[in-house]
This record gives C-alpha cells, sequence and structure tokens, in this order.
C-alpha cells in the first residue's frame, strides 16, 4: 500500500488524562478527524487519524495542528510534540507513552501552570542596517 495512502496515528501532544477523552473534529489535514487520548495510566497522547505522509509546513496544517494543542492546553499542562510526528497505530502510541512514562510524568509535573508561546519579531533593516553602520565606522568602511 502506498505510504501516502496509508491511515495512522497523528500525535499532537502528551498530557495527563486516565480516562479516554475526546476534543472534537479538529484533526490536520483539512478531513475533521475526531481528536482523541490514547491513555497509559495517567499520562496520555492526544491523536488523530490521519494519512501517513509528509506534512507540509503550511498555514493551514500548522494552524490545525496548534488548534489542537491550544484546545488541550486550555485546561491541563501538555508536551507539545514535534509537528507532522505520524505512527502507524495506537499500539504504537502507546508503546511510547509506556516506554517514556516516567519521563512523561516528571515533565508534565514541570510543565504545570506554564503555557507555550511562540514569538515573531520583525524588524526594519533600513533602521537596523543604518544604526550599525553609524555606530561601526569598520564595518561602514568594508
Amino acid at each position: 500500500m502506498d505510504t501516502a495512502t496509508k491511515e495512522g496515528k497523528y500525535i499532537y501532544c502528551i498530557t495527563e488524562a486516565s480516562a479516554p477523552g475526546s476534543f472534537g473534529p479538529l484533526g490536520i489535514g483539512g478531513r475533521g478527524d475526531p481528536v482523541h487520548t490514547v491513555c497509559c495510566g495517567d499520562v496520555a497522547a492526544v491523536v488523530s487519524s490521519a494519512p501517513i505522509k509528509k506534512y507540509r509546513v503550511s498555514r493551514e496544517n500548522t494552524l490545525a495542528h496548534e488548534k489542537v494543542i491550544e484546545t488541550v492546553m486550555s485546561d491541563r499542562a501538555v508536551l507539545p510534540v514535534r509537528f507532522a510526528t505520524v505512527t502507524e497505530d495506537e499500539e504504537k502510541v502507546m508503546n511510547v507513552l509506556k516506554a517514556e512514562y516516567d519521563e512523561f510524568r516528571e515533565l508534565l509535573r514541570s510543565m504545570k501552570g506554564k503555557v507555550e508561546l511562540g514569538v515573531k519579531a520583525v524588524f526594519k533593516a533600513d533602521a537596523v542596517y543604518g544604526h550599525i553602520l553609524d555606530k561601526y565606522q569598520n564595518i561602514k568602511d568594508l
């Protein structure tokens, strides 16, 4: 089967949850796949069904990924997972949760009360370069 059409589980984040939960039809890829938890003890991966493929870094895809994380983060600590992390099935997700359980528990404890922020800086090139040229004669000479 072509890997572009094979279904897998897209992983958005790791969080605390001891019972299955659902976050609505927010899945990546524009299909509206339901987002839910895969639990191991009191740690869970937040996942949705998704094709196993290389996800393009696009506005639509990154916003879908972030929307899920923000939804989960609204009432609990999260460990964001790298964009475009897809595994073959829920069994593979469960294997990761079991293998890293203690580490995830400790990281989630340390993340309580904290949020992830993205910062984008934009500068005015003329002003910055002008300041450098005014302040540093050796650069101006070059």
